[in-house]
């Protein structure tokens, strides 16, 4: 018995370092997006400590925020298959360019494949451009059909990218995000979550400034 303890454990722990490099790896995947766009690997560390932040308050268990927070840092991994003519184009993406863009939702997940342990990250990266009464992207799905974590990633994406300097635009002023936000609320966001969003606002200025 003392035997088959022994071998279970080693098997559990081996099964264990297997999971963690393999997250490790996507990981890094998602990171490589820093060596094409600077500001876009700041981004999805940024998303991810946001996410950590107020995830509390949304019902996530403290064992789940790591978890949580490498999911949403995946959640463009897709977009290492987007060509970069369209991914740093200093300007407005026309209608081609833009189908081109969204694949980036259906790529990543068919990047992080169907393993398991991934599922959260799979479900993140599908739908954090669906919107909250439909109209959104891959799916078109609405309200509470959107993964929790995707319908809160959908606000924090938004407002990282608002207050963030881009190869097309300059950073808003936290007034203008605040106000760009709310007009969002209840048709491309999740009004609760935005109402949650809100209260922190300044808050999540602050992650923003110290991570950039």
């Amino acid at each position: 018995m003392a035997q088959e303890i022994s071998v279970a454990i080693d098997n559990a722990r081996l099964y264990d370092e297997v999971k963690q490099a393999y997250i490790q790896s996507m990981l890094n995947m998602a990171k490589a997006e820093k060596f094409r766009d600077h500001d876009t690997g700041l981004h999805i560390e940024r998303c991810g400590e946001y996410a950590v932040r107020l995830a509390p308050q949304l019902g996530f268990e403290e064992k789940e925020l790591e978890n949580l927070r490498v999911s949403m840092m995946m959640h463009d991994i897709g977009k290492v298959a987007i060509p970069d003519s369209i991914l740093l184009k200093p300007g407005r993406l026309d209608d081609a360019e833009m189908e081109i863009m969204k694949t980036h939702t259906t790529k990543g997940a068919q990047i992080l494949g169907q393993a398991p342990l991934l599922q959260l990250a799979i479900q993140i990266a599908t739908c954090h451009h669906e919107k909250w009464k439909g109209g959104g992207y891959p799916n078109n799905f609405q309200g509470e059909n959107i993964p929790l974590a995707a319908r809160l990633l959908a606000i924090i994406d938004v407002f990282d990218a608002l207050a963030s300097k881009r190869p097309y635009k300059d950073p808003f002023p936290p007034e203008k995000v605040k106000a760009i936000l709310l007009e969002g609320r209840d048709t491309h966001f999740d009004p609760a979550i935005l109402d949650l969003f809100i209260a922190r606002f300044d808050e999540m200025l602050e992650v923003h400034r110290s991570m950039s």
